[in-house]
C-alpha cells in the first residue's frame, strides 16, 4: 500500500479476518497465471466500462450525445436505464469536483492549516475520487463484446513528417530543459510519524499540454538531504485517484528515498474531456505517444531541479511499464542537460528497449491497436521505427551501469521481456543489480509486494551514492 492509503490507521489496526483475506489474493495474483486472467479482466471490463464512463462524462446528460460518443449503434437500448446511470455517474463527478475545490483551498492555503484539517481534506479527495471513478460500473449493463476499448485512429505519414520530420532529419533531441523553468507551488505537508506527504503543482512547459503539471511527493522523516526518485505510474494507472492501488512508494520511503510521484500527460485530472485517463496516448499513432513522452520529459526536467534545490542527496529516474519507458527516455535526453539536472541512478520495473517492439508485440497495445489499418496506411515497422526511435535509450545508459536496477518478468508480453533483458545486455548492468522472475507484466508488481528484494537493492545503492 502506499502511505497515502488510509496511512494513519493501517499500520496500527488489528489484524481481520478481512486482511487474511486480501494477502490471501494478493499471494495468489503473484503467480504468471494471473496475468492472462488480468488481460482478461482489461479487455473485457476496465477498458470497456472506461470507455463508456468516459463518453458519459462528455454527455452532460444527453443520452443521444453519449450514445454518439460510445459508440453504440443498438437501437433496442434501454434509453431510460443509460439516463438512470448518466444521472449517478454526474452525481459522483460534481460531488468530487466539490471536494477538488475544498481539497485545493486547504492544501495550497496561504494561511497555516492544522495537520488534521489537512488529513481530512485529502482523504474526502481521496474517497470521492474513487466513488467516481468506480461510476464506470453503472454501464455494466451496456458492455458486450462490441463495446469499444479506446477511440482509435492512424495518422497519415505526411501530417507525422510534418510534425515530427525535423526531429528525425536534424537529429534533434525530443525535449529540451524549460528556460526559464516554471514556477513550482509546493502544497502544505500532511504529517505522518514516517512519512510527509505534499504535492508540487506547476505549469507543464509543454505547448501540446498547455495545463498544470502535478506531482505527489513522499518524504521520510528524519532523513536530511534524501536520495530522490522520480517514479512514473503505468498507462492507465491513476495512484492518485483509486484507492487501495498497490505501489512501492512505502517500501522506498521506509529505505530513505523521497518518492517524487508525478502525474503522466493525460492521466488524473490531467484527462481530456470525454477520453479516460490514458486513453488520449493510445488514441493517435504515432503523434500521441511522441508528444506524451516529451511532455513528460520536460515535465521531469523540472521536477529535477526543484529535487536538487530542496535535497542534496543522490537522484534517480524510475517507474513501472510507461513509467520505466518514459524514465529511459528521460535518462536519454538528460544527456545533453546541464549537470544538476541528469540522473545519478535508474530503477526501472517491466520495461522493453524501445516502444515499437511494445507496440507490436505488446499485448496490451494489441487490444487497442489496428496493426493492419496502420499497415495499409503505409506504418510498416521501419517507417514507424522512424519516428518511434526518437522515444528509445541510446546504445550506452546516462548514469553507470551499476546504479541501474531492473525488474523484469520472463513471461512479461506486454513489454516483451527479451527486449528489456537485451537492453541490460547492451547497457552492462551487472547480475546483481538484475531481478528476472518467471512473471509477467501484471504479476512482477504485485510479487513485489511480498520480495522487496529490487527496492532494497536499489535503495542500498542510492544511499551510498
Amino acid at each position: 500500500m502506499t502511505p497515502d492509503i488510509e496511512p494513519d490507521i493501517q499500520p496500527h489496526h488489528r489484524t481481520t479476518l478481512s486482511d487474511w483475506t486480501t494477502r490471501l489474493s494478493l499471494r495468489t495474483a503473484t503467480g504468471p497465471w494471473f496475468d492472462p486472467i488480468a488481460l482478461y479482466a482489461l479487455k473485457r471490463w476496465m477498458f470497456p466500462l472506461s470507455r463508456l464512463w468516459a463518453a458519459a462524462n462528455a454527455a452532460n446528460g444527453d443520452v443521444q450525445a453519449f450514445l454518439e460518443a460510445a459508440p453504440i449503434t443498438d437501437p433496442k437500448v434501454d434509453r431510460v436505464r443509460i439516463e438512470d446511470a448518466l444521472v449517478l455517474v454526474d452525481e459522483a463527478r460534481l460531488t468530487a469536483e466539490a471536494t477538488d475545490v475544498h481539497w485545493e483551498r486547504t492544501l495550497f492555503s496561504e494561511s497555516e492549516i492544522n495537520n488534521y484539517e489537512l488529513r481530512l481534506a485529502e482523504r474526502a479527495r481521496r474517497s470521492r475520487r474513487h466513488i467516481f471513478y468506480a461510476a464506470r460500473r453503472h454501464f455494466r449493463f451496456l458492455r458486450t463484446s462490441n463495446t469499444p476499448l479506446a477511440k482509435q485512429r492512424v495518422e497519415t505519414r505526411e501530417v507525422a513528417a510534418e510534425r515530427f520530420g525535423h526531429l528525425i532529419a536534424n537529429k534533434e533531441p525530443l525535449a529540451g530543459v524549460p528556460q526559464p523553468m516554471p514556477r513550482v507551488e509546493v502544497s502544505h505537508a500532511i504529517l505522518r510519524p514516517d512519512v510527509t506527504e505534499q504535492w508540487l503543482r506547476f505549469p507543464s512547459p509543454s505547448k501540446t499540454m498547455n495545463d498544470t503539471a502535478t506531482a505527489h511527493v513522499f518524504t521520510p522523516v528524519g532523513v536530511p538531504n534524501p536520495p530522490t526518485l522520480i517514479f512514473g505510474h503505468g498507462v492507465c494507472v491513476e495512484t492518485e485517484h483509486w484507492k487501495g492501488l498497490l505501489d512501492e512508494v512505502a517500501t522506498l520511503v521506509a529505505g530513505g528515498i523521497r518518492v517524487i510521484r508525478p502525474e503522466a500527460p493525460w492521466h488524473g485530472y490531467r484527462t481530456p474531456h470525454g477520453y479516460y485517463g490514458g486513453e488520449r496516448i493510445i488514441e493517435v499513432f504515432p503523434s500521441a505517444a511522441i508528444e506524451a513522452f516529451s511532455a513528460a520529459i520536460q515535465e521531469w526536467a523540472v521536477l529535477a531541479d526543484w529535487a536538487r534545490k530542496t535535497s542534496n542527496g543522490p537522484l534517480a529516474f524510475g517507474g513501472t511499464s510507461l513509467g520505466a519507458l518514459t524514465a529511459q527516455c528521460a535518462g536519454e535526453q538528460s544527456k545533453a542537460w546541464p549537470g544538476r539536472l541528469r540522473p545519478d541512478g535508474l530503477f526501472l520495473i517491466t520495461h522493453s528497449a524501445n516502444l515499437l517492439e511494445t507496440i507490436i508485440d505488446g499485448d496490451l497495445t494489441r487490444l487497442w491497436g489496428d496493426p493492419e489499418k496502420a499497415q495499409a496506411m503505409g506504418w510498416d515497422a521501419d517507417t514507424a521505427a522512424q519516428y518511434l526511435s526518437l522515444l528509445d535509450p541510446g546504445p550506452y545508459p546516462a548514469v553507470p551501469a551499476t546504479n541501474i536496477v531492473s525488474v523484469l518478468g520472463s513471461r512479461d508480453r506486454v513489454t516483451p521481456f527479451a527486449s528489456g533483458k537485451d537492453l541490460l545486455d547492451r547497457w552492462g548492468v551487472p547480475d546483481a543489480n538484475r531481478f528476472i522472475w518467471w512473471r509477467g507484466h501484471f504479476s512482477v508488481p504485485t510479487t513485489l509486494v511480498h520480495d522487496d528484494a529490487p527496492v532494497r537493492k536499489f535503495c542500498s545503492i542510492m544511499n551510498r551514492l
